[in-house]
């Protein structure tokens, strides 16, 4: 397992680097101060991991995790930041990442969050009052979520994972975390097991 973090403030870089290495002491670790430092780093690597700044030079949310998304379309990308207000979650949920994560919370929760995005779920950590993923309307009315959202929903709720919904769907990896991603924000939850409980009060 590869891991990049990317901020420019060394000291941050290092309290993530030990909370990611108490959390997964076997995963090989790299560290990057821009954009251009990431993309050279994942050149050379097979990154499973993207945990990625807001604020550092180079790096343009929409772009720049755009780019990520087509050059390595299996890997996971994780945003921690200060700026954590629901519109700036909103906004970066929407750019296709599998997690936020704020600066604020107790470095503890960091490590848990990392393994919850690696085990497939999409993660809000976020100050009071951001703990739930922005709602789009159709939470109150499931029936009306596109038809591939409901086929992931029900394999969901069978308990499977995305690599075996891919399998199941003929999909590739990637484009299964992009319907669960949309699936989690449509029905406003943080979290597989929350959703598999949505599907299952409607008999999915």
């Amino acid at each position: 397992m590869e891991i990049i973090i990317a901020d420019d403030h060394p000291v941050f870089r290092e309290g993530v680097r030990r909370l990611v290495q108490r959390a997964l002491p076997e995963a090989s670790i790299f560290e990057a101060d821009t954009f251009q430092a990431v993309l050279n780093l994942a050149q050379d690597t097979h990154p499973t991991l993207f945990v990625l700044d807001l604020g550092f030079p180079g790096f343009d949310p929409a772009t720049s995790i755009r780019h990520l998304r087509k050059s390595h379309p299996a890997s996971s990308i994780l945003i921690i930041s200060m700026k954590d207000d629901q519109k700036t979650i909103a906004d970066v949920l929407a750019h296709g990442v599998d997690g936020f994560i704020s600066k604020a919370i107790d470095p503890s929760e960091i490590g848990a969050a990392i393994m919850d995005v690696l085990n497939g779920d999409i993660v809000v950590r976020g100050p009071e009052g951001a703990s739930q993923l922005p709602a789009t309307g159709l939470q109150s009315d499931i029936s009306h979520l596109p038809p591939r959202q409901r086929e992931v929903l029900r394999l969901i709720v069978e308990g499977k994972s995305n690599k075996e919904i891919a399998r199941d769907l003929d999909l590739s990896p990637y484009t299964v975390r992009s319907h669960v991603s949309a699936l989690l924000q449509s029905l406003a939850v943080t979290s597989r097991a929350a959703a598999a409980a949505m599907g299952r009060e409607i008999g999915l």
